[in-house]
């Protein structure tokens, strides 16, 4: 497979109908590699709940009720998911995780839409753009999603600390699967996805996040390209390192054979 090509940026004065056509076959073909990226499948979830630790009073108080919507993907680079998410017109930030890209999105919920939301037992009634967010990524990486949603204001006199919930759910081929135990699933997760949905850290301020706001279709193509390609190179090297070790462990045996011999 031909390694993708660099995307041609578009004149200053505007796109015609040609350019269109020619950027969109550019994308189809990127698109069409992503299949060299690498996907970390992950373990079964058991369907035993587990409570999710809340933020700690020594952590600074939560001023402001906060609803962030976190997307967790399989795929190994950010910014290739990135570039996806931007042009697809999905605005959030995408942070690098060792289980995979995740996205991250503050969800504008009315009073009484929080209200509401704080009722929802099932991940699926919780938000229509959530779902439609959640579609999107499965059509576009062609994996399963794993949705976290974290409603969290600050605590009153009679329960000081932080409120809220957190729920979690699976997406697959564009449509809702089923919910999952988020404490759980959490706990299995690295540190950093526990910070993101519980709002510890800004998703901004990760290391290698990218932030899909503004990115014109000309750099996003250029990123998806690059992120390929620095995965096709991670790969091989994680290959090389493999079979140097392969190679080793077999030098060790046969010189353990000479010896015995």
């Amino acid at each position: 497979m031909s390694e993708p090509q660099e995307p041609r940026k578009p004149e200053d004065n505007g796109q015609d109908s040609a350019d269109q056509q020619a950027y969109d076959a550019e994308f189809a073909d990127l698109i069409a590699k992503l299949g060299d990226i690498d996907f970390e499948p992950e373990s079964a979830v058991s369907s035993q709940d587990e409570q999710l630790d809340l933020p700690e009073e020594s952590e600074p108080p939560l001023v402001n009720r906060q609803a962030t919507a976190c997307f967790l993907t399989p795929v190994a680079s950010a910014e290739a998911l990135g570039a996806l998410c931007a042009l697809s017109g999905i605005s959030a930030v995408v942070v690098p995780t060792e289980a995979g890209a995740m996205v991250v999105q503050n969800l504008e919920l009315t009073e009484e839409q929080w209200g509401m939301a704080l009722l929802v037992e099932s991940l699926n009634e919780l938000d229509s753009d959530l779902d439609t967010v959640a579609s999107t990524l499965t059509e576009i990486i062609r994996m399963p999603v794993v949705v976290f949603s974290a409603l969290l204001a600050p605590g009153t006199e009679q329960e000081p600390g932080v409120t809220g919930q957190v729920l979690a759910g699976r997406w697959v081929n564009q449509a809702f699967e089923s919910d999952l135990p988020a404490g759980l699933v959490i706990a299995q997760m690295p540190i950093v996805i526990e910070e993101l949905v519980l709002g510890r850290v800004n998703p901004a301020e990760v290391d290698g996040a990218v932030d899909t706001v503004d990115i014109p279709r000309w750099k996003a193509l250029r990123m998806l390209g690059r992120g390929i390609k620095n995965s096709r190179e991670e790969r091989r090297r994680q290959r090389g390192q493999t079979d140097s070790h392969d190679d080793a462990m077999g030098d060790t045996d046969t010189a353990g054979r000479g010896d015995a011999s």
